[in-house]
């Protein structure tokens, strides 16, 4: 996972954890989408760094584009909370 957001910070993305699940609560990574063009942006270098994301999701009303596949654990939480 640290590869995966360092890639990501590296890119210019705003990371966030993002709460997908009440029971239990889990928190995956999320990057701020200011633009819809970033999108295709962040899933073109998702794929060209074979970044292994999975599929993503789209949350307008905050807005942000979501890995439910990336759960966050402790130490990859504190380091998007840190950046």
């Amino acid at each position: 996972m640290e590869d995966i957001i360092k890639t990501l910070l590296d890119y210019g993305c705003k990371l966030t954890p993002y709460n997908f699940n009440d029971k239990p609560v889990l928190f995956c990574l999320a990057v701020h989408v200011s633009d819809p063009k970033e999108i295709w942006h962040i899933a073109n270098l998702c794929n060209d760094e074979s970044l292994g994301v999975g599929q993503p999701q789209y949350d307008k009303d905050v807005p942000c584009l979501y890995f439910p596949a990336c759960v966050l654990d402790a130490v990859s939480f504190k380091q998007i909370v840190d950046a």
